[in-house]
């Protein structure tokens, strides 16, 4: 079952934050946000200097999105956040076909869902190596490169 989590990425260098909403079905995701400010800052400290907490866990993303628009203040100094919550991914009309291992989905979005993996996980599929996966009872197997 997907999981529709509104959480919070902090800095810990400067305790900045960025809040969000993920939908993934993933048990150890460690998906940290999508913003530009907070991807930025992510290159210039590095991933391990950033901390994610799950804040709230929803049934729809539309929950999780209402939710979110009622914590997210784009105007506070400490946040990553570029734009008021409630907004996130226009997965409408910019969504566009896809075809991942073979199987073709309406969209990044329904490939994950499906899929049961994350977001992030999926866009690496598709824009990564995809030799590197194999489809193992309908779910995506990552192969490890052994070098040789």
């Amino acid at each position: 079952m997907t999981k529709h989590l509104v959480y919070k990425t902090t800095n810990l260098v400067n305790g900045k934050y960025y809040i969000g909403v993920h939908s993934c079905n993933c048990k150890n995701c460690r998906y940290l946000g999508s913003g530009t400010a907070l991807k930025a800052a992510i290159r210039k400290y590095g991933r391990h200097k950033f901390k994610r907490k799950t804040l709230k866990q929803f049934s729809t993303r539309e929950l999780a999105f209402e939710y979110e628009s009622q914590i997210v203040n784009k105007s506070d100094s400490m946040s990553y956040n570029c734009a008021n919550g409630g907004q996130g991914f226009d997965s409408g009309s910019k969504a566009q076909p896809v075809n991942i291992l073979g199987r073709n989905f309406n969209s990044i979005h329904q490939a994950s869902v499906e899929l049961g993996l994350c977001f992030s996980a999926c866009k690496k599929i598709l824009h990564g190596n995809p030799r590197n996966y194999i489809l193992r009872e309908n779910k995506p197997i990552r192969i490890l490169n052994t070098g040789r």
